[in-house]
Order: C-alpha cells, then sequence, then structure tokens
C-alpha cells in the first residue's frame, strides 16, 4: 500500500492538483489524500458518524465539519508546513496502516485516535533545556552537516533546511530525493556510536549514509572552534539571501528544546574528522524486521571497526 499511495499522492502535488482521492473504495472506513481548496496537502476520512475531537500539533491543522449534500462528516489532517512534508507522509502511512483492518466507522476513529495521540506525544514541543555534553556535540554535527554538506548537496539553505527532518520525528536525520543521511557525532577517542532505534539504520525508505564526526568540546568560550549559535547564525544568514525561511530553521530547534540564544550554545567544538559510510544489506545493523513482537524499544552500540569495510569517504580536520 505505502509506495503506491505515496506515489500517487506526490504525483498530485506535482501538479498542484486539488481533490482527494480514495485510499480504497472498498474498505468500511472511508480514507482519502490528497489537496484542499486552499493547496495544503492533507489526509481525510469521511464517515456518517460524528469524528472525534483530535489535537496534534502546530503542523497539522484539524478540520471538521458536516457536508448537507450527502450527510457524512469530513475530517481533515491539513498540513500547515510544506518543510514537514516528508514527516506528513510518515504519519499519513501510519495512520492508515493503522486503520487497515478497521471493520467500521467505530473501530476506525478508535484507532485513529490512539494513533493521533503517539504522533502527538512524538511532536510535542518540548520544554527548552540545556542539552548535555553529548547531545550538544551531536546538535554541533547535524548543524555542520546542514551547512556544510546538505548545503551543497541541494544548492539552496531553504531545501537544505526542509531536508533536516531528524528533529520533526524522522527516524533518520536528513532526507533528499536520492537518499537518506544519518549524522552521528563520537569523542576523539570514542570507538563506538549509538543508535537510538531499529529504524535508524532502515534502508526500506531509501539508500542511506551514516555520517560519522570525530568531535572534541564542548571547549572553553576563548577556545578555537565552532559552536552551535555560529553554525545557526551562518544557515540563518544564507537564508536572509535567500530572501528567506529562518522560521523552517527555529522551529527545529524548537523542536528539540534548544533555545539557542543560551550563551551555552556558544560554546565552541572541533571537528577532527568525518567518516561517510554507505549502509546496504550487509552493514551490520538491527532493522525493525528484527525486532520481536512484545519488544517497544531498542538501542544498540556499534563498533566502528566493525564498519570500516563500509567507509565510503573521510577526511580530516574541520571545514569551519
Amino acid at each position: 500500500m505505502r509506495s503506491d499511495f505515496v506515489l500517487r499522492w506526490a504525483e498530485m502535488r506535482g501538479r498542484s492538483e486539488v481533490g482527494y482521492r480514495e485510499l480504497d473504495p472498498h474498505h468500511p472506513f472511508r480514507r482519502f489524500f490528497g489537496m484542499t481548496s486552499d493547496g495544503r496537502i492533507s489526509i481525510a476520512f469521511l464517515s456518517r458518524r460524528r469524528p472525534p475531537e483530535l489535537e496534534l500539533s502546530d503542523l497539522v491543522e484539524v478540520r471538521s465539519g458536516f457536508r448537507q449534500k450527502d450527510e457524512t462528516w469530513l475530517l481533515e489532517l491539513v498540513l500547515l508546513n510544506e518543510g514537514s512534508i516528508s514527516v506528513f507522509s510518515r504519519l499519513a502511512v501510519d495512520l492508515f496502516a493503522r486503520t487497515e483492518d478497521a471493520p467500521d466507522d467505530s473501530m476506525g476513529f478508535s484507532r485513529l485516535v490512539e494513533a493521533v495521540a503517539d504522533w502527538r506525544r512524538l511532536l510535542s514541543v518540548p520544554q527548552k533545556v540545556r542539552l548535555g555534553e553529548q547531545a550538544y556535540r551531536g546538535l554541533c554535527a547535524e548543524l555542520h552537516f546542514l551547512y556544510f554538506g546538505a548545503y551543497s548537496r541541494t544548492g539552496l539553505m531553504r531545501t537544505a533546511v526542509d531536508s533536516w527532518v531528524g528533529p520533526l520525528g524522522a527516524p533518520q536525520d536528513f532526507e533528499f530525493n536520492d537518499g537518506n543521511v544519518e549524522v552521528k557525532s563520537v569523542r576523539p577517542l570514542g570507538a563506538a556510536i549509538t543508535i537510538s532505534s531499529a529504524a535508524q539504520l532502515s534502508t526500506e525508505w531509501s539508500e542511506l549514509l551514516l555520517v560519522v564526526h570525530r568531535v572534541e568540546g564542548p571547549l572553553e568560550y576563548s577556545a578555537e572552534g565552532i559552536s552551535a549559535a555560529t553554525l545557526v547564525e551562518s544557515v540563518r544568514s544564507v537564508l536572509m539571501s535567500e530572501g528567506g525561511g529562518a522560521e523552517n530553521l527555529l522551529s527545529r530547534l524548537d523542536r528539540l528544546g534548544v533555545d539557542i540564544s543560551d550563551k551555552y550554545y556558544t560554546s565552541p567544538v572541533r571537528f577532527l574528522s568525518e567518516t561517510v559510510y554507505r549502509v546496504d544489506e550487509d552493514f551490520p545493523r538491527i532493522t525493525v524486521a528484527d525486532v520481536p513482537a512484545g519488544v517497544e524499544r531498542v538501542s544498540y552500540q556499534l563498533n566502528l571497526s566493525s564498519i570500516a569495510s563500509y567507509i565510503v569517504a573521510s577526511s580530516e580536520g574541520s571545514k569551519a
């Protein structure tokens, strides 16, 4: 179902086709995907039952209304920020999958409510707290790749920021048309990286590169290096030269609970090296298919020496 549905949806978006297509006309719980009359991508559910009241996030508007012409209720979930299309697509796939075996509207809405609650917890903006040192190095590594990697890959900083989907709940940090990228940081003498989920190194969605930075810090404020605040300002400067788009960058920092105006984020780090690995079928990893029923969360350590044969590029020193 997934590849066919997403492909047809992408075709509609490409043609700016307004309206809805039904996922499965024979299904007892009527589900649709398409574009609203005001040109926003959306999914919808049609029923003679009044739909439940739903609340998702500030990225998605929930619309509900009664249609006099056929005496049905239309429930729409409408994406407000086009920079989050990738995450919204995953949301749609999950909601459709979790209602696939619903025998009627009542059960369909019940499962929809449960699924939306899960996504609301995932997409809720966390309270802003200072990141720990490991998380700070990880943030700097993602911002470094955003500025030096994603920007050069896409040619537009606005597109590069849109590709940074990890903060929006995607399993991998960056999504491009020709493949995804997961970014990790490790201390100068670190021997392993942490993989935080079974989906993080999945190649089900797309080809995948794993980028590992060796990062020293955070250092004293006077030390030579580059900080998260400096990297953010560099990205914002390019966005301004392109005519705007800083709100997409700042919304991602909000999702991470980062207040970039906090002096803490001016602490420099030093990038010592960058190594790029290609994740293919033989790459050592745990995938979603490997996780037995009943196991709800997977996190594991991946030894870097064991994946040396998968290196496709490496460089020493920082580009900063």
